[in-house]
């Protein structure tokens, strides 16, 4: 019986010895990982960025804001970024691994056992974040269709969704745990809290850049031509607009007026692409009965919108130097920025000599 138990402590430790990779295999692993990571890096990684910006920046559903394609880009984000994470550790922990200073054989093993471990986390990483980022799309196709009382569409997401799931669940917990709750509570037990705040933190990220990508810029144009004061704003007007004209007279006593604008005295020139989609009356458009602009998409790229204010500034120049101060706010992302533009202009002899004609803010 000793001799048995033995033999099989023996077994266990041949397979075991087995199984681990030789140096020359681990430095294979590692290399084809840094080959993959500088692919991510590189082509993936600039191509999605790229695309991500296009698609948050130049499309915008009407009614909804954000669209279908925009979370399955925001989970994709997601989905890269844990990977990348998982094998930054890796790669760490293997280059670790092979610092072979100390002699013993216990600090080794457990170096390596480690970057095992860190190694088989990147392929875990990957069917996790992939389930979670399919009910991350199924959860949003049901709530936007709540939305637009889809009926068809709920019905069909609700049954696809819960048979899925149902057999993904059953199966994993009939061939792992046989159906015992303990060894159920147990997973539950062993999931990582830093895994699930890192996920957590990321997908907050990947939002905040998808917002601020989706924003439109507010750039400024003010030009002084043909004794006209003209500001030109795109997407919004700018806020709490004055112009203040200042001069002084024979005594050097400061003369000024002040201009306040409001947002009613500038005027709107647009233009405005809107993507409708391809209705057809048949069955299945009567059975969904969405909102007819449920799908409209508003093509950035191709929409303008200028608003612009025009003063003649002759009746408030005086004879001789003059001070012209515009100062407004233009909107940011969390705050507004406020401006102040200031350039002289000399009347004499009937002409106006102005130092600077053109301002442009970003």
């Amino acid at each position: 019986m000793f001799r048995n138990r033995k033999s099989k402590k023996f077994n266990k430790k041949q397979i075991y010895q087995k199984n681990e990779l030789s140096f020359s295999e681990r430095t294979t692993r590692l290399v084809l990982v840094l080959t993959i990571i500088g692919g991510i890096f590189g082509f993936i990684g600039r191509f999605y960025l790229d695309f991500f910006v296009y698609s948050f920046s130049s499309r915008v559903p009407m009614e909804f804001s954000i669209g279908a394609e925009h979370i399955v880009l925001i989970c994709l984000g997601i989905n890269l970024t844990m990977i990348i994470g998982n094998i930054i550790v890796y790669i760490w922990r293997e280059f670790n691994s092979f610092n072979l200073q100390t002699n013993l054989v216990e600090v080794t093993e457990q170096k390596i056992k480690k970057a095992n471990q860190a190694y088989s986390n990147i392929f875990k990483s990957i069917n996790m974040n992939l389930s979670i980022s399919s009910i991350i799309i199924v959860v949003f196709i049901v709530v936007r269709s709540f939305y637009f009382k889809d009926r068809l569409v709920i019905g069909m997401t609700l049954i696809f969704t819960f048979l899925i799931l149902s057999i993904i669940i059953l199966f994993c917990i009939k061939k792992k745990y046989k159906f015992d709750p303990k060894k159920i509570l147990n997973l539950i037990t062993r999931i990582s809290i830093t895994r699930v705040w890192a996920f957590v933190i990321i997908s907050f990220l990947w939002c905040l850049f998808g917002i601020i990508t989706m924003i439109p810029k507010q750039p400024i144009d003010i030009r002084f031509e043909n004794s006209n004061i003209v500001i030109d704003s795109n997407n919004y007007p700018p806020q709490n607009v004055s112009i203040t004209f200042m001069s002084f007279d024979r005594k050097g006593t400061p003369l000024t007026k002040k201009i306040r604008l409001k947002e009613d005295d500038f005027k709107i020139a647009f233009q405005e692409v809107i993507e409708n989609p391809n209705i057809n009356d048949d069955y299945l458009y009567q059975l969904r009965k969405t909102s007819p602009s449920s799908d409209q998409v508003i093509q950035m790229g191709n929409s303008m919108y200028n608003y612009r204010y025009k003063l003649d500034y002759r009746k408030y120049i005086k004879e001789g130097e003059n001070f012209v101060r515009i100062t407004f706010d233009a909107k940011g992302f969390s705050s507004n920025k406020k401006t102040t533009i200031v350039t002289p202009i000399i009347y004499k002899n009937k002409k106006y000599d102005i130092q600077q004609n053109k301002f442009h803010i970003k």
